[in-house]
């Protein structure tokens, strides 16, 4: 009679990722030998390269006939994957120099492996990529380049990593467009109005990385923040009530947070009904978003109101927030900032009934 012959397993074991960061290489050798060559695990489902290996285990998987450009659930090859991630830089260069796609795309926009490393700050992989002749300036399904990318999805801290990939970049070549200026400006314009909420530790690598980015890309300095004190009375500047939304916004409304008077509250609130209305299509709208457009009413009939009739329109657009459309809004906001130069004396807020 003959011996039967076991299946090898589709999955590799569920504490795979935790073995691999522990055991040798070649107690590693002993599990894989127990699984089909494209055994499958982890969160996305892929094969072993996309767990934290070392150069030799990826090479001797790679003579055993695993597929390098394994695609796992969710479109990311190995080499797509590890470039992802600032701590798996070395396998994702390792991957490279193994004969990986670097020409692999994952989602919607199509990014490309370029893509996803410069957006991660990975600046040898970035350098590994080149070497292997990627193309600095392929562009995805959008028409970003992977620098174009990298800054439109740049926040706060993003910034400390790019700098220096940046730097390389553009020195090897690749060209400054118009959108990467406007994409620093708009990032940095959001770190000096979060400024005060940051943590003062990160502050000083923040800035020089900033200032370094200012000069690089020639993007004008976004000036500082200037806080308000919460007790003088309110200038306004602007003649237009789209530019004072604007400027009230910036002087009046914290980072993160209610603000510390009505005025502020008043600005801030007709702020975020208009984007959750306008840009969310109110797919987060709650209990809470209806409280908050009725706390901006009762703010608004506080102090030196708005007329009669204005304030009979105030409560009708109110009453129809949820379905409000841009004229509305656009009306809402307005109002919003009438009543504020109605009332330069700030007024401090009371108990709220809402927490966004």
């Amino acid at each position: 009679m003959g011996g039967t012959h076991m299946a090898k397993r589709k999955t590799l074991p569920k504490d795979f990722e935790q073995l691999v960061q522990t055991a040798s290489d070649e107690d590693i050798k002993k599990v894989l030998g127990k699984c089909d060559i494209n055994a499958y695990g982890g969160y996305n489902k892929g094969n072993a390269l996309e767990f934290p290996l070392s150069e030799e285990m990826m090479r001797w998987l790679i003579e055993q006939g695993i597929d390098i450009n394994y695609v796992d659930q969710y479109g990311y090859t190995p080499l797509l994957y590890h470039a992802g991630r600032m701590l798996s830089e070395k396998q994702a260069i390792a991957l490279v120099k193994l004969g990986a796609d670097i020409t692999a795309t994952q989602g919607l926009d199509r990014e490309t492996v370029m893509h996803v490393a410069v957006k991660t700050g990975n600046l040898e992989l970035v350098k590994c990529l080149i070497q292997a002749g990627a193309d600095a300036e392929v562009t995805s399904r959008s028409g970003e380049t992977p620098l174009e990318r990298a800054f439109h999805w740049a926040r706060t801290f993003d910034l400390i990593k790019l700098a220096p990939v940046a730097e390389y970049l553009i020195g090897i070549g690749v060209p400054v467009t118009d959108k990467i200026r406007t994409y620093m400006r708009s990032a940095a314009e959001d770190i000096e109005f979060r400024r005060k909420d940051m943590s003062p530790d990160i502050m000083p690598e923040l800035d020089r990385a900033m200032e370094s980015l200012y000069g690089l890309l020639g993007v004008a300095s976004v000036p500082r923040r200037v806080e308000y004190d919460g007790t003088s009375p309110i200038v306004i500047h602007e003649k237009r009530w789209q530019k004072q939304h604007g400027e009230l916004w910036n002087l009046l409304v914290p980072g993160s947070g209610h603000a510390g008077t009505v005025q502020g509250e008043v600005i801030r609130i007709s702020g975020k009904l208009a984007y959750e209305i306008l840009d969310n299509a109110c797919c987060n709208w709650d209990s809470d978003f209806k409280s908050m457009a009725n706390a901006l009413y009762r703010y608004i009939c506080m102090g030196t109101p708005l007329d009669a009739y204005e304030q009979r329109e105030f409560a009708g657009l109110i009453n129809g927030i949820k379905d409000a459309d841009e004229t509305d809004i656009n009306r809402l906001t307005e109002l919003s900032v009438k009543w504020v130069t109605l009332n330069l004396n700030p007024m401090a807020v009371g108990e709220l009934d809402y927490k966004r």
